[in-house]
């Protein structure tokens, strides 16, 4: 009975840590689309890009030119209606990945983040834009990938 007890412990810890896991990353991603609705896609990104030294540091005028694109590329596509977190893949304890379908009126774009934890709280570790994703959905969509 004891060992038991020990192992629904540990089963139920280990449930409240991913969950506490999944709810921090969510909401890193809802405060970036709350963001990105209220005040802008460079707004939004600066505050994502925020969360890792590096990207302020080392690497700023690269954050700039993504930030100058996607900016670019998303006022030609009309207005912002709504996104969607299409995929989710944890590794390990310290990294998940995002896949989002930004819906505009035009067309959707597939924002992809990476998130890692490397001591106690998750920073933005890669982001990505697609604007032209439709070659992938016709690959899945395929009978080889149909059971």
């Amino acid at each position: 009975m004891r060992y038991f007890i020990v192992l629904l412990f540990l089963l139920l810890t280990s449930c409240e840590e991913k969950k506490s896991t999944n709810l921090e990353t969510e909401r890193l991603i809802e405060s970036f689309f709350d963001t990105y609705q209220d005040k802008g896609v460079k707004m939004a990104l600066d505050e994502m890009f925020a969360t890792n030294v590096y990207f302020s540091t080392m690497y700023s005028h690269g954050t700039d030119d993504v930030k100058k694109k996607l900016a670019s590329y998303t006022d030609s596509i009309g207005k912002y209606c709504g996104y969607e977190i299409v995929a989710r893949r944890v590794v390990g304890k310290s990294l998940i990945h995002y896949s989002c379908i930004v819906n505009y009126e035009v067309q959707p774009i597939r924002l992809l983040f990476t998130l890692y934890r490397p001591k106690d709280k998750w920073v933005l570790f890669n982001f990505q834009f697609l604007t032209d994703f439709v070659n992938e959905l016709d690959e899945s969509a395929k009978f080889y990938y149909i059971e």
